[in-house]
């Protein structure tokens, strides 16, 4: 099983990612909590606060609600516009192997024991290669490569991780199995 397409990074599609990051952990949603309450204390409290109080309430209720979520625009759009990488259509195959990944003549495989884990929204597929990296996959680019991306993953989600040195692929080449990597020469010296 193996698909193949391309993927154009735009800024609402690194927005999306790093909103995710931003709010679905503990400490986003703790900090969104914190900004509701600020602006409900604000409101139900406003008559018996002094200025500053109310001041200090408001800098807390934007802080995560509206200044937040602003910040990481400017982050997309600085990341989108600066990384040489996403100025360029990604191409992508993702079988049986793992996830390969290309642009013009260079490339690199992330194999299934390097996912460290998969999310699906409803406008994204991201495989991880560590807890803040990873391969984005916009829906409405993928089309009907998602559900076999899907199915790839279902299949090897059970591989136990292994921290992943990238192995640099030529296109050209085929990469042996039998050839050593990068990580392989660095476990021999430690011997």
């Amino acid at each position: 099983m193996s698909t193949e397409f391309s993927v154009n990074m735009t800024v609402k599609d690194m927005y999306k990612f790093l909103l995710r990051h931003a709010y679905y952990c503990v400490s986003g949603v703790i900090s969104v909590l914190i900004s509701i309450a600020s602006i409900v204390i604000m409101v139900v409290r406003f008559e018996y606060l002094t200025p500053s109080q109310l001041g200090l309430l408001a800098i807390a209720g934007c802080m995560f609600t509206v200044v937040l979520p602003m910040h990481l625009w400017t982050r997309a759009t600085t990341i989108v516009k600066l990384t040489p990488s996403f100025q360029k259509t990604l191409n992508y195959r993702v079988d049986d192997e793992g996830v390969y990944v290309s642009q013009e003549e260079e490339g690199v495989l992330l194999p299934w024991s390097g996912v460290y884990k998969s999310v699906e929204t409803r406008s994204h597929i991201v495989i991880y290669s560590s807890p803040k990296n990873g391969f984005i996959f916009p829906k409405n680019q993928i089309n009907e490569s998602a559900d076999i991306v899907r199915q790839l993953i279902d299949k090897y989600k059970d591989v136990p991780f292994e921290a992943y040195n990238p192995q640099n692929v030529d296109l050209n080449d085929e990469v042996s199995k039998d050839e050593p990597t990068v990580s392989d020469n660095i476990n021999d010296e430690e011997k």
